[in-house]
């Protein structure tokens, strides 16, 4: 054989260096982790929970729903809502409406 056993009889006694070298890895990747993921996922929780509790009665807020949500509205009221590029850049959003005498007032 290759190998003499004194090699496999040197390492009987839990060395505490190899242990630190084995475990110096391990804590790297947890410390790039917090930085990259951990940390900036806490600041924009922290920073949607101030923007939601800084919001009042009366606020014009833009919700992820935006046009379909107009749109489904609209259908239920019996109108329509059509939404579109202009010719000349932008979008144009028309509603109609279709509402009762009652609904006027």
């Amino acid at each position: 054989m290759l190998i003499t056993p004194a090699y496999a009889q040197a390492t009987g006694g839990g060395d505490t260096s190899s242990m630190m070298v084995q475990l110096a890895p391990l804590a790297l990747i947890f410390v790039v982790f917090y930085f990259f993921l951990i940390r900036p996922q806490q600041t924009k929780a922290k920073q949607q929970r101030a923007m939601l509790d800084a919001v009042r009665r009366g606020d014009r807020i833009v919700t992820g729903g935006g046009l379909i949500g107009m749109r489904e509205r609209a259908r239920v009221y019996g109108g329509d809502v059509q939404a579109g590029p202009r010719q000349t850049g932008g979008w144009k959003v028309s509603a109609r409406l279709l509402l009762d005498a009652g609904d006027a007032s």
